[in-house]
C-alpha cells in the first residue's frame, strides 16, 4: 500500500469517518472524494501515483481517458507524470457529460483525439458499485470506432457489491476491463487502526467495527 499517499490524502481531507449517506442508499462509516484535492500539490502526488503504479505493472493503452467531472482533472495529472518522471508521451481524452451540439462533428461526446481501435485506460477516483464505469463502456461501445478499455486504474477501491451482490470488478473484468486500485478500503482501515498519524488517531476500535459491520452487508471480503 502507499502509505505516503494515504497520509497526505488524510492531510487533505478526501478521506473522511464517521456516518456519511451515499448515492446508492447506503450509510457508510467513511467517505472518500477527490473533491478536496484542489490544488496543484495535490493534482502533482496523485499523478505520481498513478504514473507509477501504471509503470510497475506495465499497463498497455493508446490514450489516456478522464471521465467527467473529476476524472478529468486526475487524467491530466497522470499523463504529465508519466511524460515527466517516465518519458511517456500519451494522448489524453475526456467526455461530455451533455452533447455538444455545435462544432466539430468528433466532440460531440468526447473531447481529443479518439481514434479507431483506441486502446483506453480509465482513470478514476473511486470504485463503489460501477455503475458509472459501465455508463462509460455502453458510451464507448455507441461510438462504433471499436473501442476498448482493458484498464480502469482509481484511487480507491471500496471492495463493495452491488445491490444485486455482485462485485463490480467481477463483472468489469467479464467485460474484458481489468482493475488497478492504488488503494483498498480494507487495507486502509487494517493500517490506520489505532495508528497514530501526525498525532492523531483516525480509526479506532469503535470505528473499526462500524466498517466490519459495513463490510458484513456490501463488502466483497466478508
Amino acid at each position: 500500500m502507499n502509505e505516503e499517499l494515504l497520509k497526505f490524502l488524510l492531510k487533505k481531507n478526501a478521506l473522511k469517518f464517521g456516518q456519511f449517506a451515499l448515492k446508492s442508499g447506503r450509510t457508510s462509516p467513511y467517505f472518500f472524494s477527490t473533491g478536496s484535492l484542489d490544488d496543484a500539490e495535490s493534482l502533482l502526488k496523485v499523478g505520481e501515483a498513478y504514473a507509477q503504479m501504471i509503470v510497475e505493472n506495465d499497463i498497455e493503452f493508446d490514450a489516456i481517458l478522464g471521465p467527467a467531472y473529476k476524472g478529468i482533472p486526475l487524467a491530466v495529472a497522470t499523463g504529465e507524470s508519466l511524460f515527466r518522471l517516465h518519458n511517456r508521451n500519451t494522448r489524453m481524452i475526456y467526455d461530455r457529460k451533455e452533447e455538444k451540439q455545435h462544432g466539430v462533428e468528433g466532440e460531440r461526446f468526447f473531447v481529443g483525439n479518439l481514434m479507431r481501435g483506441d486502446r483506453l485506460l480509465m482513470i478514476d477516483d473511486v470504485m463503489t458499485t460501477g455503475f458509472t464505469k459501465f455508463a462509460m463502456l455502453d458510451k464507448l461501445k455507441g461510438m462504433n470506432m471499436e473501442l476498448s478499455v482493458p484498464a480502469l486504474a482509481i484511487l480507491m477501491d471500496r471492495e463493495e457489491t452491488d445491490e444485486n451482490g455482485k462485485s463490480a470488478l467481477d463483472e468489469l473484468a467479464a467485460r474484458g476491463v481489468r482493475t488497478y486500485p492504488i488503494l483498498k478500503v480494507s487495507e486502509v482501515f487494517e493500517y490506520l487502526l489505532e495508528r497514530d498519524i501526525d498525532g492523531k488517531v483516525y480509526v479506532n476500535q469503535q470505528q473499526y467495527g462500524l466498517f466490519e459491520e459495513y463490510n458484513k452487508k456490501y463488502g466483497t471480503r466478508k
